[in-house]
């Protein structure tokens, strides 16, 4: 590439490719960020096949457009996902980001003292995805089946 003047100039590596969550059933998956425009991008879930539109926030990642109301003579949307199901996928995102730290903290049982904060960003996100009234049942098993972390109260 070339500037004004004909010099040869590097070209900038393109950008990593963004997370989005669907908001139908939550699977995560990475959208490269050339395909979301200034307008944003209507995208198709590649899990659920439940459409929606990705925009940009103010910080420039993109994240799925609030739902708006589907007309009366429109496809119903898709039921939303079990607790169980959204509860999964997030801990399925925060074991893919802790990788081998999880494993190891686990092996000497110091999973809460190294990654508590890491797992109470989960559950922020699991209420966040699941919605009001939501119970922590389905996050705590999950996070005992993913993580090797009982917090089940004792009778």
């Amino acid at each position: 590439m070339r500037d004004n003047e004909g010099r040869e100039t590097p070209e900038a590596p393109p950008p990593p490719p963004m997370t989005v969550h669907c908001p139908h059933c939550s699977t995560g998956y990475l959208l490269p960020d050339h395909l979301v425009g200034p307008g944003g991008a209507r995208v198709r879930c590649p899990q659920c096949a439940g459409d929606f539109v990705v925009v940009r926030d103010a910080a420039g990642d993109a994240a799925p457009a609030p739902a708006a109301s589907a007309p009366a003579s429109g496809p119903a949307s898709p039921p939303p996902a079990p607790p169980e199901a959204i509860a999964a996928a997030v801990l399925d995102d925060l074991v893919h980001d802790l990788g081998d730290g999880l494993s190891e903290a686990r092996a000497r049982g110091h999973v809460l003292s190294e990654h508590g904060p890491a797992i109470l960003d989960a559950y922020a996100e699991y209420l966040r995805r699941a919605g009001p009234g939501v119970t922590p049942q389905a996050f705590r098993l999950a996070l005992r089946d993913r993580c090797g972390v009982d917090l089940t109260p004792r009778p």
